[in-house]
């Protein structure tokens, strides 16, 4: 009778975490995003992606003085060019969508910061390696592996022999 208790428990548990879960309203409608690298260097193109969730819109795009403008549908890429500088800045890139929802035009903005640093003396710019192989910094993985492995056997055997006395 427990086991019948605590199974429709969990089956009612379920169906309500089911029922309430709010992934279609994860998003307002509307809502406008901007896809673009929070980090770039000097002087570099920056690509962005502008996303009117699913609106066909007009966008414009601006960044340290540059605008570009287009209508691609409900998303619109483009590319900027970073200013040059000599140490990091951090600079705004807006995004603004116009669109038409059957009576009057709306329109929907949004702004990232981009930092922009100087990577003339960067270590990171520079790719030092021949090999192309990333580094091994995080140890041998076969140990959590057989760790793990033998985890799940234990906890097999616990419930087998649990079943086997009850």
């Amino acid at each position: 009778m427990n086991a019948l208790r605590t199974t429709a428990a969990a089956w009612l548990a379920g169906g309500i975490l089911l029922a309430a879960s709010g992934a279609a309203h994860a998003y307002p409608d509307g809502a406008l995003s901007i896809d673009v690298d929070g980090s770039v260097c000097s002087n570099a193109s920056v690509p962005v992606t502008v996303d009117a969730a699913g609106q066909d819109a007009d966008f414009a795009v601006s960044f340290n003085g540059q605008t570009k403008t287009g209508s691609d549908g409900s998303t619109f890429s483009t590319t900027v060019t970073a200013p040059k500088v000599t140490s990091t800045k951090s600079v705004t890139l807006s995004a603004t969508a116009t669109y038409s929802d059957g009576t009057s035009n709306q329109t929907l903005s949004a702004s990232a910061v981009v930092k922009v640093r100087d990577c003339a003396d960067d270590d990171l710019a520079a790719d030092d390696d021949d090999n192309g192989a990333l580094p091994n910094t995080g140890g041998a993985n076969i140990w959590w592996l057989v760790l793990g492995a033998g985890l799940v056997v234990a906890g097999g055997g616990a419930v087998a022999t649990r079943r086997a006395n009850a």
